[in-house]
């Protein structure tokens, strides 16, 4: 009985309803995910400058202070390249091909990335 004076199921019947306990995880490993090819799009240098002339031309009619020229070296280092196909591909030459395209094809920076993911072998010593 419980305080309200139910009386309660047998202990076999409530263990249908209870939460199984979680299984042990399975050891991770690591892994190669592919090969990236990674730069920036044709066009998107010339649209930073557009923008960048857009706000220059914005901040001088509403007489606000003056903005410093469009730095081409300093937006090609800090600006984030995009794939240039969303699959990876499996094998290295072939993304090596791709990239040689893509370049032929106006992108710049262009880059192979190997994707993979490592597991540490010594987990305790990810803290110290």
């Amino acid at each position: 009985m419980n305080i309200d004076g139910e009386v309660l199921p047998d202990p076999v019947a409530l263990k249908k309803y209870t939460k199984a306990p979680p299984k042990p995880k399975a050891e991770e490993k690591s892994y190669h995910k592919g090969w990236r090819v990674i730069g920036i799009p044709p066009g998107a240098l010339e649209e930073a400058r557009d923008d960048h002339r857009r706000v220059v031309e914005m901040a001088a009619k509403s007489g606000g202070r003056e903005i410093k020229p469009f730095d081409e070296a300093n937006w090609l280092q800090n600006h984030r390249g995009k794939p240039v196909r969303a699959k990876p591909y499996e094998i290295k030459s072939s993304a090596e091909e791709c990239a040689a395209l893509a370049e032929k094809g106006g992108w710049l920076r262009v880059r192979v990335e190997e994707m993979k993911r490592e597991v540490s072998k010594n987990p305790s010593s990810a803290f110290a």
